[in-house]
């Protein structure tokens, strides 16, 4: 029932103080059934007339929610600001000779980051460069790495994968993960010269079973960086295999005892030559379960 999935949308993302235009909303409509924009535009403007949402300035929230909308605007100034940064960021990175796409994730690539809020990127890789490209990557901002006592315009490279890992629902968390479909769909590519967001998408069908009018999405060309002929000289001082080998030892030795013990344990912290994912502070499980209770709280199953 469209009605339901409205209200589901709307709680998922008021979870983040996130109220949805009409686009976005009709975007993010969980379900196994696609709807054209003018059937869910039809159904939104239904339930804003009973009162099941409200609308303010072009945004859809719960009822009694028209705050966030003010906090969107302003969060939106300050994802500028990060914009700018990550870009900068990308600008070295494309360099490597290994790096195939880099993306913008979480908060900022909805627009929606908070001052203290890090700037995460996703980004793919050929196969058997993955510690290499990483290794060359985050070194330069080394300084510029999330640690106490440092909580502004930070760089999270914790979630990197090769071009033939990125089916990405062997990390989904169980029974649903609601956050990885999402998070997935918002995905901003900010570096993308062989079309690589498209193929993500394509190795994950499991997304059109939970978002079925999501489609990747395409950046603003004030939001890219195109393809470099420069390449990083340090890149090819020794044979790939070699490479790949010293830069995975040297990583493996400089990861946190927090990291390393929850290594492979879960979803949490994946560590294997096709997919690293550092995410000690997952807060999947968290978030699904304020979700359900939001939508128990509005009748919702």
């Amino acid at each position: 029932m469209m009605r339901q999935a409205i209200l589901k949308a709307l709680a998922y993302f008021d979870l983040f103080d996130y109220p949805l235009t009409l686009i976005e909303l009709w975007k993010y409509l969980p379900g196994l059934t696609p709807c054209s924009l003018e059937e869910a535009r039809q159904e939104v403007l239904k339930s804003r007339e009973t009162g099941a949402i409200e609308e303010l300035n072009g945004f859809f929230f719960l009822p009694g929610r028209g705050e966030i909308v003010r906090v969107r605007q302003q969060r939106y100034l300050i994802a500028e600001r990060k914009y700018r940064r990550a870009l900068r960021v990308a600008r070295w990175l494309r360099r490597i000779p290994g790096i195939r796409l880099i993306a913008v994730a979480n908060t900022l690539a909805w627009s929606h980051a908070a001052e203290a809020s890090d700037i995460d990127f996703f980004i793919i890789t050929r196969p058997g460069s993955l510690w290499t490209s990483r290794l060359l990557g985050v070194l330069p901002f080394f300084w510029a790495r999330p640690r106490p006592g440092r909580e502004r315009d930070t760089f999270c490279f914790s979630f990197w994968a090769t071009e033939t890992a990125l089916d990405l629902q062997k990390i989904a968390c169980q029974p649903s993960d609601p956050y990885l479909a999402y998070w997935l769909a918002s995905l901003v590519p900010v570096y993308d010269p062989d079309g690589l967001a498209e193929a993500l998408w394509e190795a994950n069908p499991w997304m059109s079973q939970y978002l079925p009018n999501a489609r990747p999405v395409i950046s603003s060309f004030r939001r890219r960086v195109t393809a470099s002929s420069r390449r990083s000289p340090t890149a090819v001082v020794a044979p790939r295999r070699l490479r790949e080998a010293a830069a995975r030892a040297a990583q493996l030795l400089w990861l946190p005892a927090g990291l390393r013990r929850l290594m492979n344990v879960d979803q949490r912290v994946v560590v294997t030559d096709e997919l690293l994912k550092f995410h000690e502070n997952d807060r999947r499980q968290e978030i699904f379960e304020r979700y359900q209770k939001r939508c128990g709280e509005l009748g919702i199953v």
